[in-house]
């Protein structure tokens, strides 16, 4: 008897980081109260019920960031340096009674908007996080496999 689980045992990748050019499988792991979804090769990312507050090691090209949600302002905290965007509250956007509800948040950058999403089933669970890490650039997607 072994505690360590054999090839095609163990824990499952369920679900997936997207966006132009990535492709990663997550595990999405409870802790406290976040949920971090997180590789074997170290990317994460932290997620509090409503943001996204911290990635590191999606890849080569994307650069680690902590973001801050205070009163209306998303910090995004790099390096060495740091960018902020305007954001509204979190709203209802849209329901669908069988399908289940959107939830957006608009933010502007440099007079540039864009609007992170998080989609909830019928049953109550998250099937959708879309969230920006970097104004102006790319769409970022979670979802379950």
């Amino acid at each position: 008897m072994s505690l360590v689980p054999s090839k095609g045992q163990g824990p499952v990748a369920d679900w997936y980081l997207s966006s132009e050019n990535i492709y990663e499988p997550v595990y999405p792991i409870n802790v406290k109260e976040e949920v971090w979804f997180a590789n074997e090769e170290g990317l994460l990312i932290r997620f509090d019920g409503w943001n996204v507050t911290d990635v590191e090691n999606i890849s080569e090209e994307v650069e680690a960031v902590r973001i801050t949600s205070v009163k209306g302002l998303k910090s995004y905290f790099f390096k060495e340096t740091e960018l902020v965007a305007n954001c509204s509250d979190w709203e209802k956007s849209a329901a669908f009674p069988d399908e289940g509800i959107i939830y957006r948040e608009l933010c502007v950058f440099a007079e540039q908007e864009f609007t992170n999403r998080i989609t909830v089933n019928a049953e109550g669970a998250i099937v959708e996080l879309r969230f920006m890490l970097y104004p102006n650039k790319e769409y970022f997607f979670l979802r379950p496999m």
